[in-house]
């Protein structure tokens, strides 16, 4: 069995000390410092002798798990039918993200706002996970996100807990395309973004509080609301179009549609990529957890938001 390259292994091969190239290889020079040259040499030597950090050996050491948990919210048959898009965009890429970058990952689904902050407790307290990824359930996440943030773990939140002090990474989707449209039709008075929560199709009324749509108001689905003309329904997804196109027979959007023919004369089409923005997203929240646990660098910003790609269809 191939022997693992040590840092003494490519200490000896520079002719330089090992501190040097612990503190070169972790970017942590401080004190110790050495030409970029010197630099130079110790990384191409690493990387041709195939060094590899040992987290653990670096976990003893820091008191910090090699592990980060991916902590989602998410319907459970949904995730055994094998159609929850949101888990197969996120969980796949920010699994591989960390597993280049040296560490292993552990899935927490949760099921309810209590469960996750139970789990969050034992899985930070007892060391077992040494980062959190998480997202958050909408419109109650203030309890877990005050406790994420003072369980002294590196953490990077997926979504946008309004007005937390948080490291978040979010897309901020923009509906002002839907001011047009209802400028260009004054016979609709009401408009409503069709969408899914916790598993139940929940009505959020455009437009929404701060323009964020978590604090939009919102309501079922009722016949009063479905069947008043006077009311624009705009569906988040081609399911949810596909259930209530026959339910409705006024005019109704599914946003992200590329087929024109359901598409209503006169009206643009959002369009948004959104496995495109979640892989994104995923990328970002893993290299910034991955940096935060193993070269203690936090996070530029408090708030990282990514952007959608867009495209209109008249």
């Amino acid at each position: 069995m191939k022997k693992r390259p040590t840092l003494r292994d490519i200490a000896a091969k520079c002719g330089v000390s090992r501190t040097l190239v612990s503190v070169v290889l972790n970017g942590k020079e401080g004190k110790i410092s050495c030409s970029e040259a010197c630099r130079q040499k110790i990384r191409e030597t690493a990387r041709q002798m195939g060094y590899a950090p040992n987290c653990l050996a670096r976990s003893m050491s820091s008191g910090r798990s090699p592990v980060v948990a991916v902590m989602l919210h998410l319907d459970v048959n949904d995730l055994f039918s094998g159609s929850y898009d949101y888990f197969n965009d996120l969980f796949p890429r920010l699994t591989l993200e960390l597993n280049a970058r040296g560490l292993e990952v552990l899935f927490v689904p949760c099921r309810s706002r209590e469960e996750q902050i139970l789990r969050l407790e034992k899985l930070t307290s007892g060391g077992l996970a040494g980062a959190v990824i998480s997202n958050v359930f909408p419109d109650d996440y203030s309890d877990f996100t005050r406790q994420l943030v003072n369980s002294g773990v590196p953490y990077t939140i997926l979504g946008y807990p309004y007005g937390e002090d948080c490291y978040c990474i979010y897309s901020k989707r923009s509906y002002s395309w839907l001011d047009d449209v209802l400028s260009a039709h004054p016979e609709w008075k009401n408009c409503w973004l069709m969408t899914r929560i916790q598993k139940k199709h929940i009505l959020c009324r455009y437009p929404f509080k701060h323009n964020y749509i978590w604090l939009a108001e919102k309501a079922e689905p009722a016949d009063e609301i479905l069947k008043d003309p006077e009311t624009l329904i705009v569906c988040a997804g081609l399911e949810l179009y596909q259930t209530y196109s026959k339910k409705i027979c006024h005019p109704l959007l599914w946003e992200r549609s590329r087929m024109k023919n359901l598409i209503p004369d006169g009206i643009l089409c959002h369009l948004g990529s959104s496995c495109g923005i979640r892989a994104q997203i995923a990328r970002t929240a893993a290299h910034q957890v991955a940096d935060w646990l193993l070269e203690d660098k936090l996070p530029e910003s408090k708030q990282i938001c990514i952007k959608n790609i867009t495209e209109d269809l008249k």
